[in-house]
């Protein structure tokens, strides 16, 4: 779960990075590679957070599994 967290923090970040390279992109002391990386930053933390996300899910389901639990929802 932690992880997780960290990974929506990590989301948050690239989010405030990707809005500052717009934003110097716009007014024209950012380039377009920046911009790019700051992109790519950005879609990297949405997997990170994805990832993050199932393997909570399959940490409870099997956590659940070895319960002897039958509901999955």
């Amino acid at each position: 779960k932690a992880e997780l967290e960290a990974a929506r923090q990590g989301l948050e970040s690239a989010r405030e990075l990707l809005s500052l390279a717009e934003a110097r992109y716009a007014e024209g002391v950012g380039s377009s590679i920046e911009l790019s990386d700051a992109q790519l930053e950005l879609a990297n933390a949405e997997v990170q957070v994805v990832r993050g996300e199932y393997d909570l899910a399959a940490a409870r389901a099997r956590l659940l599994r070895a319960l002897g639990e039958q509901d999955w929802s």
